[in-house]
């Protein structure tokens, strides 16, 4: 619950922009990708999508080994976008430096067989491990297939692996997802990620808190098939979108929708509208649509599945104000709403 009525001071809006998740917000962060060796036998291909930049495939020919498998997806990135710089890690890494927030990496295995990759950065929004369509139980060298998924944050890595057999070889991506869900939610938390089940993929979002140097997924499978995938959103701004109803003083409801999951919602509040910058904290820099005329924090609540609903009463001190939401750790906002 919150209410439109006795004013708390701006310098709440500060804090809690500041420290209420810990969390930095930086204008531009370095991807990491390790790989392990491909097993295929076949030519085949990975898909690496940098969006907004663009993307590309990487042509994977048997044989390769693991750093012949790096030098191509380097090449396909840098096919991507010249400008990007990618740096060589040892003999199975890269780094891509400096892409800027709201970046969306995705990372498609092919038929490559690897039994793990890694797809890293620091304070990511969160990210996916992918088991898409039905997999081919065995491997290129006729043995069961594997199927593996984790996360890493400043913790450790957290992995969880799962054979064909221990499946029963019923290799669809629901069932594999499912069975690693089983295994890596429990510990999830510990780590400071969030683990949702969600059919032919796991979805993760992590705390803030626990990603200060590093955040990532980790995914592959030694299946012959194709199918296995990553993706990793660096800082998502989605289309928050606010609504008032009701009436003032009286009953008014708030609604939001498109809210990045896992987020934290600050609802603030002005007599005036007007672009007030947000001094420090991990938001340090977004503008609010807000002026500084009674400027205050109100309440913070969480994103929920992206969109809700919150019943209140709004005092006679409120009426003909607007209000804003912000989401902390990705510090988008809303549009601004007036109290009816």
């Amino acid at each position: 619950m919150y209410r439109f009525a006795l004013p708390r001071s701006s310098s709440v809006l500060v804090g809690f922009l500041a420290f209420a998740l810990a969390g930095p917000h930086a204008s531009a962060k370095d991807l990491y990708m390790k790989f392990t060796a491909p097993s295929n036998r076949e030519t085949t291909h990975v898909y690496v999508g940098l969006e907004p930049y663009g993307s590309d495939l990487a042509r994977i020919e048997p044989g390769v080994g693991v750093t012949g498998k790096r030098n191509a997806i380097r090449e396909a990135i840098q096919r991507i976008n010249p400008g990007l710089v990618v740096e060589d890690i040892g003999d199975n890494a890269l780094v891509v430096r400096d892409l800027h927030d709201n970046t969306e990496v995705d990372f498609y295995m092919g038929q490559t067989g690897e039994a793990k990759d890694f797809i890293e950065t620091k304070s990511p929004w969160g990210g996916t491990s992918d088991f898409l369509g039905s997999f081919d139980p065995l491997d290129w060298n006729g043995r069961e297939a594997v199927f593996t998924a984790g996360i890493v944050t400043d913790v450790g890595e957290l992995t969880a692996t799962i054979s064909a057999s221990e499946l029963n070889f019923q290799t669809e991506g629901p069932i594999i997802c499912q069975a690693l869900y089983q295994r890596l939610a429990p510990r999830a938390q510990q780590y400071g990620a969030q683990i949702n089940y969600a059919g032919d993929r796991l979805e993760v979002y992590f705390d803030p808190a626990y990603t200060v140097t590093t955040g990532g997924v980790i995914f592959g499978t030694t299946s012959k098939s194709e199918g296995c995938s990553g993706t990793l959103d660096i800082t998502r701004d989605q289309n928050l979108h606010l609504d008032l109803a009701g009436q003032c003083p009286g009953p008014v409801q708030l609604s939001w929708s498109g809210a990045p999951l896992g987020s934290t919602l600050g609802i603030v509040f002005a007599m005036n509208t007007g672009s007030y910058v947000i001094p420090t904290g991990p938001c340090a820099g977004t503008t609010l649509d807000l002026g500084t005329n009674q400027l205050r924090l109100y309440n913070t609540i969480g994103s929920g599945n992206g969109s809700g609903t919150v019943n209140s009463q709004a005092g006679p001190g409120a009426c003909g104000g607007y209000v804003q939401l912000i989401a902390v750790p990705s510090c988008a906002t809303s549009n601004v709403a007036r109290v009816p």
